[in-house]
């Protein structure tokens, strides 16, 4: 009978090119492959933030209206997203382990 050992391990994990338990644990669960973001999907999430606030704008008093919603929606959906986008924000944002597309949505 032949036991696995500690020292069987450490060979195991040396025949596959990993030096420690970590990197070896991160690259069978494939850690280390970033997914990338699809700008597609945010582009889809962005028009219908843009419906979104159009619809509600027409459910309130006419006295708090917008003045003029594209440009609400220019300002405060299009430019912040191209924003986040130029630096690269989109890509860091996550919430247990949420894409970041639903964290930017």
């Amino acid at each position: 009978m032949t036991l696995i050992t500690a020292d069987y391990f450490r060979f195991y994990r040396k025949k596959l090119g990993f030096s420690n338990q970590q990197a070896t644990k991160h690259f069978f669960a494939a850690k280390d492959i970033v997914p990338t973001v699809d700008f597609q999907y945010i582009e889809l999430l962005n028009n219908r933030l843009v419906q979104l606030v159009k619809r509600i704008d027409n459910l309130v008093h006419c006295s708090i209206r917008l003045n003029n919603i594209n440009s609400f929606c220019d300002e405060n959906i299009f430019e912040v997203f191209q924003q986040l986008r130029a630096n690269n924000i989109i890509q860091k944002l996550n919430n247990q382990g949420r894409r970041p597309e639903q964290v930017y949505f």
